[in-house]
Formats: C-alpha cells, structure tokens, sequence
C-alpha cells in the first residue's frame, strides 16, 4: 500500500502557484485547481501531489493505486492525462485514462466524479 495523507486544498494551490512562479508553464492546472476548490467537491474530495501530478480520493489517507484519480498536464503537449486506479485487481496500473484538452478539462472533470459517484 502506498498511503498518503491528503494535503488542503489551499496548500495545493500554493504548490502549483510556486512552480508556475518559477517557470513552469501549468496554468491550465492551476486552474483546474481553482475550479475544485470553487465547486462543490473541496469538502468531500482530498488530494495531494507527487511531482506534477495531482491525486485525488474520497479518502483522507490516500492509497495512489486504489480508488485513486491521477491528472497530470503534460505541458509539452498541451493536454491533460486522468488515470483512474480502482484497485480492485491488486494492480498498478489504470483501469482507465483519457486526454483531455484543456478547454473541456473542468465538464471532463465533473463527469468524471458524476459516473465514479463520488
């Protein structure tokens, strides 16, 4: 198992903050950050990061490869990576992964959490 406890969402923001601050081209995530924490999921979604990607459960203490949402913004390409790690099977690998344009990456987003019933 690899548990992790969540981080706010407010320190998420400044992480993401910093590394734009310091070069890095994320917008798009930061604002997918901000969408969250706007919306109706902050209080019932916990999160942390690892590098640059972001993790997600519904879980406080987060096991990555288990009932875990994964989204990375490949900035080379433009486009937002979800893998979502059920766990069921033991496995570290997705059960599922989509690309995702950043313009849609928020309706993406909450169909996501709306067919995961989160």
């Amino acid at each position: 198992m690899n548990i992790t406890k969540y981080y706010s969402w407010e320190l998420i923001k400044e992480y993401y903050d910093s590394l734009y601050e310091s070069g890095w081209k994320n917008l798009p995530m930061l604002n997918l950050i901000n969408f969250i924490i706007s919306s109706r999921y902050k209080d019932r979604l916990y999160a942390f990061t690892s590098l640059d990607v972001l993790i997600i459960s519904i879980y406080e203490e987060i096991d990555k490869f288990s009932e875990a949402l994964h989204l990375k913004f490949e900035t080379d390409s433009q486009v937002f990576i979800f893998k979502y790690y059920g766990g069921n099977n033991g496995s570290k690998q997705p059960e599922w992964e989509r690309r995702y344009e950043p313009n849609v990456v928020n309706v993406k987003f909450e169909s996501f959490i709306k067919m995961i019933k989160w």
